[in-house]
C-alpha cells in the first residue's frame, strides 16, 4: 500500500495518495512507518491545497477577463477562506480589490 500510495503521489494525484498515507499511519504497528506516512499526508495535503489554490486563482483571472465579475469575486472569496499561503493571499486580495473596484465602476455606468 505504501508504495502505491508513493505512486498516487508521483502521479500528481496528492488527495488520494494523502489518504493513502494516512491509511497506513492509522493502520501500521510500525513507529517509524506511522510516522514517515503521517508526514507524507501532511505534505500531500499541503501540496493539494496549493495546487487547488492556484487552480481557483487562474479561474478568478479567466472569469475576470471574461467580464464574470460575480464568479471572479466568489472564487477570490472562498479562496481567502481557504488561507492560502501568504504570496497567494497578497495577489488573490489585489485581484479581489480590482474585481471590485471593476464592479463598481460598471455599476456607476449603469452596465
Amino acid at each position: 500500500m505504501f508504495n502505491k500510495a508513493v505512486d498516487l503521489a508521483n502521479r500528481g494525484e496528492h488527495e488520494k495518495a494523502a489518504e493513502l498515507f494516512e491509511q497506513i499511519a492509522h493502520t501500521t504497528s510500525r513507529p517509524n512507518v506511522q510516522a514517515q506516512a503521517a508526514h507524507h499526508a501532511s505534505q500531500l495535503r499541503k501540496m493539494a491545497a496549493h495546487n487547488r489554490h492556484i487552480d481557483q486563482y487562474n479561474q478568478a483571472v479567466s472569469f475576470h477577463n471574461g467580464g464574470d465579475l460575480a464568479a471572479a469575486e466568489s472564487l477570490m472569496l472562498e479562496l481567502l477562506a481557504d488561507d492560502p499561503e501568504d504570496e497567494l493571499r497578497r495577489k488573490a486580495e489585489e485581484l479581489l480589490r480590482t474585481i471590485r473596484r471593476r464592479r463598481a465602476s460598471e455599476e456607476r455606468s449603469g452596465r
